[in-house]
């Protein structure tokens, strides 16, 4: 990160917030060796002022550590990975009723064609408070159903019992008090 006297370069490694005020521009990495050895990426965030820049500086690497091995402690299945977090309601599950099928369609075939896994609406808006609150924050996902079981035409049992979600949370912020403990935070 490099900031003046109204501007901040950042790598797109950290999540950000700014005031309205500010305005945001994507910029290339100068350099052919920065661009090879920096280990930062091709480009650049360039936020210039005036006006307040929040940074999410906390790895959600360490909450996503604490949930895998709690859900591992208790035998739950843990996947770990790219989530899509959206912001319509269940587009995916019926989209040629949408308005928009076409773009839908897309976009989830797209999304499944890069790994992602699973698609959700409530997270984003979590890890985005988290940001603005400077806290740690993490999310477990319980899967209902699976709708490309389904359309596979294979067996899979609806659950909407939540329990095992919480519990797992639940223990892996017991996980997170205890390291913080241990590193005198």
């Amino acid at each position: 990160m490099t900031a003046c006297a109204a501007c901040m370069q950042l790598d797109f490694g950290p999540d950000a917030m700014m005031d309205a005020t500010c305005t945001m521009d994507i910029q290339m990495v100068k350099g052919v060796k920065n661009v090879l050895f920096g280990g930062e990426g091709l480009f650049n965030t360039v936020v210039t002022g005036p006006g307040k820049v929040l940074l999410q500086t906390m790895p959600v690497s360490g909450v996503a550590a604490a949930l895998a091995q709690a859900a591992r402690d208790m035998g739950k299945t843990c996947h770990m990975g790219v989530v899509q977090c959206k912001d319509s309601f269940y587009g995916q599950h019926s989209p040629g009723r949408m308005p928009v099928s076409y773009e839908l369609l897309n976009k989830w075939e797209a999304w499944k064609r890069l790994g992602v896994l699973a698609s959700e609406m409530e997270s984003a808006a979590l890890f985005t408070v988290a940001a603005a609150r400077g806290v740690r924050c993490g999310s477990v996902f319980h899967v209902i159903w699976n709708q490309e079981r389904e359309a596979a035409g294979l067996d899979q049992k609806m659950s909407e019992d939540t329990s095992s979600s919480v519990r797992v949370s639940v223990e892996a912020l017991k996980i997170l008090i205890e390291e913080d403990r241990k590193a005198g935070r």
